[in-house]
């Protein structure tokens, strides 16, 4: 439903306004490309994983965005939607439930960040010239549902035979089966410490599981796998850390926030400057 929704909220001459309207201010602080990067930012809120791949994907394929661009969306507009992560984390956490859903979102963005310093106009949203042929649309979407559930069910099936198989308990089966599928995990949850528990769903939730990694290459033609397993490693581990230090001191964990966030600008910038001087 959200590959159909996003097909259709994106040909609609409104949201387009309502994106020209807003997109220079996300121009200039994420350094997009195109303003239609700003929808689908926007909507990787409301998606998740792997819609928001799959309109990245579009835009490549229309030579909208460059190679670079394409990986530098993928590895920071990847993350469960708003309504699983709300809803799986008050399932196992009765408080500061908000900490996590901030974690989730914000670390990856951070790493989003790429000062622009001059914002081209001229980069608009481009709706598409063609009639909006919503039976193509259902069908496309479909195809894609069908590829994400075999993923799911090919994973729920691994990880269910290797439990059985080696007797793992309820420890060892969260961690399996996170690694696997981080969706299969909530079957398996294990309450270790606070601290270990908060770590480790964060990470988890930052990480997604190599289900969703195999559904985001299936669902790409760019994709530096290595690239993006790395730097999803990065930030999961920074979102682990962050969501214990913020549970047990908010005011630590937002101090970290800002070195966070003025480090990776800094490097940024002094990146941009070597480029520009080669």
């Amino acid at each position: 439903m959200m590959i159909i929704i996003a097909r259709i909220l994106k040909e609609n001459k409104y949201i387009n306004k309502f994106i020209r309207l807003i997109s220079p201010i996300f121009m200039r602080i994420f350094g997009f490309e195109v303003e239609d990067e700003v929808f689908i930012f926007l909507f990787s809120f409301l998606s998740g994983n792997p819609t928001s791949h799959i309109l990245i994907n579009d835009l490549y394929k229309e030579e909208r965005i460059s190679k670079a661009e394409a990986n530098r969306l993928s590895v920071s507009l990847c993350f469960s939607s708003f309504l699983y992560l709300y809803k799986s984390s008050i399932l196992f956490f009765k408080e500061r439930i908000w900490i996590i859903i901030l974690i989730s979102y914000l670390i990856p963005l951070i790493f989003l960040i790429k000062p622009q310093r001059n914002y081209s106009s001229t980069k608009h949203i481009s709706p598409s010239n063609k009639r909006l042929d919503l039976s193509q649309i259902i069908n496309d979407s479909f195809n894609s549902l069908i590829r994400i559930f075999s993923f799911v069910f090919f994973f729920d099936i691994i990880a269910s035979l290797l439990i059985q198989f080696f007797k793992l308990d309820n420890s060892y089966s969260f961690i399996l089966s996170s690694l696997l599928d981080m969706t299969v995990s909530n079957r398996f949850y294990y309450s270790y410490s606070k601290s270990l528990d908060l770590f480790l769903y964060s990470f988890f939730n930052a990480f997604l599981g190599f289900s969703i990694h195999l559904q985001i290459i299936n669902a790409t033609g760019f994709l530096d796998y290595k690239e993006f397993l790395l730097k999803r490693l990065i930030i999961a581990l920074i979102s682990g850390l962050s969501a214990t230090l913020l549970y047990y001191n908010i005011i630590i964990g937002l101090i970290c926030f800002i070195l966070l966030i003025g480090l990776i600008i800094i490097k940024k910038e002094n990146t941009a400057k070597v480029i520009s001087k080669c």
